[in-house]
């Protein structure tokens, strides 16, 4: 029985389905699929084009800087983040989730975040010379201060973003997502050139903000202004509770390896696993993108039809299992010899761990599905008890592992480990919450591990048990050879277990397409 067919209600087994989602989403639900499905396109071209711009300039910046250079500046960004999340105090997503919108509740969710971000602005020129002393050296100060101007400038456009979620509007945020990566690369790397260091960094960051909020402003067909009306900021600040406090721990939770390395091993090594990090989770950034853009404001239409928010939920979870095997094999066998060629000898240290989270990676593509359905539930609650488990159980253990002297490849494992732990307690939760079985997620998913598991053990085992192939991945084309074995064999074991998952996927594409081209021929 394929994973397709898990899926399908009692009764439907005798009939094709019309559309690869007829058997999991009603009649009145399918309707709003175009609209997803171009999201999906927009989203993912929107995230893919900037990732790209982002990925080929962090490149060229670290063949000019240092790691050094690199840590300085993702220390003073923890803090400038933290800050970031408690500026629309969860006011964006009561947006997007609220059934009506009208213009009292764009100013009041204006006002609010305006003023909060004031407020941060102010704690961040103070806690500028705590952070510099925690982190060891002096120029954090004032490079925290500086990026801390980018919290008033985002501010003006977080409602505007907000609002062409909330419309699926995902063609015209496109725009507003991908430009400001081009221009700030374009400036850091210029500075760089010039001799401004650091500088090159923080400056390439302000006018990626600065940017970003000028085209929301230009394409949002409702602009907000300013105002206030305390019944709709009660509203607005009761559901965005749990947001902002879901936000603000999940934040440390996943910034605290941060912290913790560049307070016990400085900047070179924090430099080294920020660059990792970063690659690691780009993919998983995606899936996140897409859920709070596409799959958030989706869900929360379909919250009274149960079946079809539950559905659609279910036809997300199969379409990135496919997909995350790929991204862990890929880092795990082209890191270790690809890393000296691209970026240097200086950065081989970031091999290792770059292995470890990239399968960290790979399972946070799937954890990411689960916050978009919690909060359109109407649980956001949820997500931050996960959050602050998440954050007191492995922070310690990160400590002991810095402190054994597993450095950047032991903090790697902890959030690896981690991960395996909170994917199934998400899928448990769930369940419990809606009342189904634990089949109901995880039965479409099953043929997909049952190909990729013998796969992913040959890629981790076989350079080990079989020396000429370990020699063999120590080059380059070594192990491009070796990554395209490894894809064939598990494609053609996704084929034996689940053929019907290639017309699935076909079915899916040609729907992506169909709705990419609608939104984007809407004006």
């Amino acid at each position: 029985m394929t994973g397709f067919s898990l899926m399908r209600r009692k009764g439907s087994q005798a009939r094709a389905p019309a559309e690869p989602w007829a058997d999991w989403i009603s009649p009145g639900g399918r309707a709003l699929l175009p609209r997803v499905a171009g999201g999906v396109f927009w989203v993912l071209f929107a995230f893919g084009a900037y990732r790209l711009l982002s990925v080929i300039t962090n490149l060229i910046l670290a063949r000019l800087l240092s790691p050094g250079e690199f840590g300085l500046v993702s220390f003073a960004l923890v803090a400038v983040g933290a800050f970031t999340l408690l500026q629309d105090l969860g006011v964006s997503a009561a947006v997007v989730y609220r059934d009506r919108f009208d213009p009292r509740v764009g100013a009041t969710a204006l006002t609010l975040t305006v003023a909060a971000s004031a407020v941060l602005f102010g704690l961040t020129v103070l806690a500028a010379p705590l952070v510099a002393e925690l982190g060891g050296d002096p120029r954090i100060g004032p490079v925290l201060v500086v990026l801390g101007g980018g919290l008033i400038i985002s501010a003006f456009g977080a409602v505007h973003s907000a609002l062409l979620i909330k419309m699926l509007a995902a063609h015209r945020k496109f725009w507003a997502d991908v430009i400001p990566y081009g221009l700030s690369g374009a400036a850091a790397v210029g500075l760089a050139l010039a001799g401004f260091g650091v500088w090159s960094l923080v400056a390439g960051y302000l006018i990626r903000t600065a940017a970003a909020t000028a085209i929301l402003w230009a394409l949002t067909p409702i602009k907000p202004r300013l105002g206030f009306d305390p019944a709709v900021a009660a509203e607005l600040l009761g559901y965005g509770r749990h947001v902002v406090v879901t936000a603000v721990v999940g934040f440390v939770s996943m910034n605290a390896d941060y912290f913790l390395i560049g307070h016990f091993l400085g900047p070179f090594d924090l430099g080294v696993y920020t660059l990792a990090f970063m690659l690691a989770t780009l993919v998983p950034r995606a899936v996140s993108e897409t859920a709070s853009k596409v799959s958030f404001p989706a869900l929360s239409g379909l919250r009274e039809d149960p079946d079809s928010l539950f559905g659609l939920f279910r036809a997300s979870m199969l379409a990135v299992s496919v997909l995350v095997l790929p991204l862990s094999l890929g880092l795990w066998v082209l890191a270790p010899p690809l890393i000296p060629a691209v970026l240097g000898p200086k950065w081989l240290p970031m091999a290792q761990p770059l292995q470890l989270l990239g399968m960290f990676g790979a399972l946070q593509c799937l954890t990411y599905n689960f916050p978009a359905i919690f909060k359109a539930l109407g649980r956001p609650d949820i997500l931050w008890k996960f959050s602050l488990a998440r954050l007191l159980v492995p922070v310690p253990f990160m400590v002991l592992a810095l402190k054994l002297g597993y450095g950047i490849t032991g903090v790697a494992a902890v959030h690896l480990a981690a991960e395996v732990c909170q994917l199934p307690a998400f899928s448990a939760v769930l369940c419990r919450l809606t009342g189904r079985p634990l089949a109901t997620v995880w039965g479409p998913v099953i043929p997909v591990l049952a190909a990729g598991m013998p796969v992913l053990l040959a890629a981790v085992s076989g350079p080990v048990l079989i020396p000429q192939l370990g020699l063999a991945v120590r080059t380059a084309g070594g192990a491009a050879g070796f990554f395209a074995f490894l894809l064939a064999g598990y494609f053609g074991l996704l084929g034996l277990f689940s053929p019907a998952l290639f017309g699935l996927g076909r079915e899916a594409a040609l729907t992506v397409v169909n709705g990419a081209i609608r939104g984007g021929s809407r004006r």
